[in-house]
């Protein structure tokens, strides 16, 4: 076997902002944002001339507005509303085809990417 080294570099850079208040003694807001942005380098020595390693890539955003309704002292109602955008570019997972024995123990798979949006109404109950 041909001898070979590998160091990373790994840089992440997470954010978030968030503002919430009262509009009056029963009702409240807020709104939340986070993003979180990820890059994964290896730095493969050996003596052959191989391509280095594509870089690992991450982005993940997240956005949510929401508002609550206090009814009672105990009960509460609130409406959710937020959004997540997840896009990731992996050279192990992308690089390998179905029929490559690799891609035969990943099925094929593909790096997650989505976008999902989400609407709900909740009851809250304080014990």
């Amino acid at each position: 076997a041909e001898p070979w080294t590998t160091m990373t570099e790994d840089e992440i850079n997470t954010w978030g902002l968030g503002v919430s208040g009262k509009i009056n003694d029963q009702m409240s807001y807020g709104v939340d944002y986070v993003s979180s942005d990820a890059e994964g380098k290896y730095l493969t020595h050996a003596r052959s001339d191989a391509d280095p390693f594509a870089v690992l890539k991450t982005d993940l955003q997240n956005f949510r507005l929401y508002f609550e309704y206090q009814l009672s002292e105990r009960w509460g109602l609130g409406l959710d509303a937020y959004q997540e955008k997840y896009d990731s570019d992996d050279w192990y997972i992308d690089g390998l085809a179905p029929l490559d024995i690799d891609g035969v123990l990943t099925m094929g798979d593909e790096s997650p990417d989505y976008k999902v949006n989400v609407v709900r109404l909740l009851a809250t109950l304080k014990f």
